[in-house]
């Protein structure tokens, strides 16, 4: 900016200081605070002087003035070189300047000869350069061409970043030369230079398409050290478009797709499945082997981080529909290795439903290909199947692995070793609970039956009474009747029965009698002695009878018997039958269920069918 300033502007700064630099977004440094600017031929000459009247910043910098337009007023170029060596040193020294005099112009010059013998806080290789730019006399300066030419800026840094500020008009073949290279490079600038500099730089070349698969590594390289707010900032508004370009070199692809991890871990969740798993998915189903490759490289690195609905319903469908087009056998076990890694975000229903069918089509025996397998069915195993799924999809697969592959001695091993192992699995899971069973079992054999009979029915059913009042049994209900028809003493009591009832209902009427209006009727009479044995029920008539609101049947009739046959009948109703269960009074017996019979299938040994409800054991 300052050759630019001298020899085409044909002007001289003469205010060169640190608020005089701006930087811009891409880290490039700018010439500004021309205000004191004057023509490189101007012959007026007057001595500073600082008003103290004025602000400070409507004035020159004494600190950073040189010592011939301090005395004298003298603008020339050379003056401007001593501010670019006051400038030089205020970077590496917090922004103060070595000129220590203030405000006042008597002590600049002092400070001029201090300044050369004190270079404090600067690089070996930049002390003689800064001493030569800070002459006190204009003609022992260095010149600008001299100081861009000096062994500071001689190595291989500055000029690579020049380089890439011209990159544009350089040949196709040199670009890719400097590009090439550039990697090895870049990990030797500061940080602020990679984040502020070169990054922008490189990031303006993604433009150039045919350098893509060139420049990409560059800025990914750059880009990794960034923070996510960084990143977002910086890095991902020039790199998420490359992404969604079309006609894409395979090469290209490749960069792509090997830093697709970082995108996720730099960049927003959603932003991520938006821009960048579109070209994760398409290059799953590309016909390009390379392309396929990395992405099946890439799918463990990114699968776990994924929404669940994209894992389940994008990315685990087209892993599958590579693992089942695949010609290449490793692009198969690379499929299985991503399907292992996906299966501890994937619910059992889904692997069950589309993992296990999967593996079950596979009829290749290749002994990688198995191996990939037995590897998948041993987390499957051990992870996220119970007991019985493994007993149904697992066991059968492995035991059928180790008589059908023909697999090397090492790698049979393994195999026996996950079926035992698996195998044991399910054995601690079913002894565990065949001892818990059988412990529920022993507590209840042990445990004595409650005993829920009362000390009246025993009396009852033994014949054993007491005395004291229990030889008489009494009816609750008739404390409170006004009209009680039970006669009850010590040695007996008779109860009257009702003349109207429905012979089949017993309860329904006991529950809508009257209490309070017992029909009289012949007496049932029950007997009890004193010894408290139960008497004779004697029944007087066929009439229902009715008391405390419980209604009884008629009794039956006496039976006759006819004297041809000898068989006895009656004339009014059969004879009565035993009752069967669920059997009220008045209704025919239920006639027994039929028995099926057993079908061929249960008659097969072992009578085992698919369907338990028509299986009889007694058949």
């Amino acid at each position: 900016a300052l050759q630019f300033l001298h020899r085409d502007a044909n002007l001289v700064h003469g205010n060169l200081q640190p608020s005089a630099v701006v930087v811009n977004a891409k880290g490039d440094w700018k010439l500004a605070g021309l205000g004191f600017a004057q023509p490189a031929a101007n012959q007026r000459r007057v001595a500073f002087e600082y008003d103290y009247g004025m602000p400070a910043h409507t004035q020159q910098t004494l600190a950073f003035m040189a010592p011939e337009l301090v005395s004298e007023g003298s603008h020339t170029p050379m003056s401007d070189v001593f501010s670019l060596g006051c400038l030089a040193y205020a970077l590496h020294n917090r922004g103060t300047s070595p000129i220590d005099c203030g405000t006042d112009p008597g002590a600049h010059r002092k400070a001029v000869i201090s300044a050369q013998q004190h270079m404090r806080g600067l690089p070996d290789a930049l002390v003689p350069i800064i001493s030569r730019l800070l002459s006190a006399d204009a003609a022992n300066r260095m010149s600008l061409d001299e100081f861009q030419r000096s062994a500071y800026f001689d190595n291989i840094l500055v000029s690579s970043l020049r380089y890439l500020e011209a990159l544009a008009a350089q040949p196709d073949d040199q670009k890719i030369a400097f590009m090439q290279n550039l990697s090895r490079i870049i990990p030797g600038y500061p940080a602020r230079v990679r984040r502020r500099k070169l990054l922008p730089m490189l990031l303006d070349q993604t433009n150039d398409h045919a350098l893509l698969q060139f420049t990409l590594p560059n800025v990914f390289l750059v880009a990794e050290d960034l923070s996510q707010k960084e990143f977002e900032s910086l890095a991902g508004p020039g790199l998420l478009p490359v992404y969604s370009l079309a006609g894409l070199t395979t090469s290209a692809i490749v960069v792509l797709l090997k830093h697709a991890s970082m995108m996720q871990a730099k960049i927003d969740a959603k932003v991520f499945g938006q821009q960048v798993m579109p070209l994760v998915y398409n290059s799953l189903v590309s016909s390009d082997p390379l392309v396929q490759e990395q992405a099946l490289d890439a799918v463990p690195l990114i699968s776990q981080k994924l929404k669940y609905v994209d894992l389940r319903d994008h990315l685990l469908p087209r892993v599958q529909q590579l693992y089942a087009r695949a010609t290449i056998l490793a692009h198969k076990v690379r499929a299985l290795v991503c399907l292992q890694n996906m299966l501890n975000s994937l619910d059992k229903p889904t692997i069950i439903s589309r993992i296990l069918p999967m593996l079950k089509k596979t009829r290749t025996r290749e002994p990688q290909v198995v191996m990939a397998m037995v590897s998948v069915y041993e987390y499957l195993g051990m992870e996220k199947l119970d007991n019985g799924e493994v007993a149904r999809e697992v066991i059968p697969v492995l035991w059928a692995f180790v008589v059908e592959t023909r697999l090397p001695l090492e790698e049979f091993d393994i195999l026996m070793d996950v079926v035992k192992k698996i195998s044991d699995k399910i054995k601690e899971g079913q002894r565990m609970k065949a001892e818990e069973i059988e412990r529920i079992d022993r507590q209840t054999l042990l445990q004595p039956p409650k005993d829920t009979t009362t000390r009246d029915e025993v009396s009852l059913a033994t014949g054993s009474g007491t005395t004291q009042g229990r030889d008489t049994l009494s009816n609750p209900l008739a404390q409170n009747s006004t009209t009680n028809n039970t006669k009850a003493t010590q040695s007996n009591w008779e109860w009257d029965a009702p003349t109207s009832v429905e012979a089949d209902d017993m309860f329904g009427s006991f529950a809508n009698a009257s209490v309070s209006s017992p029909v009289r009727s012949p007496q049932v009479s029950l007997k009890h002695t004193a010894s408290g044995k139960l008497g004779a029920m004697k029944l007087g008539t066929t009439a229902a009878t009715t008391a405390f609101g419980m209604t009884l049947p008629p009794p039956p009739p006496p039976p006759s018997t006819s004297l041809k046959t000898g068989a006895v009948a009656s004339s009014r109703q059969p004879a009565m039958q035993p009752l069967s269960f669920g059997q009220s009074f008045g209704q025919p017996a239920l006639a027994p269920l039929p028995r099926k019979q057993p079908t061929a299938q249960q008659k097969h040994i072992g009578g085992k069918t698919a369907d338990l409800d028509d299986f009889d054991p007694f058949a």
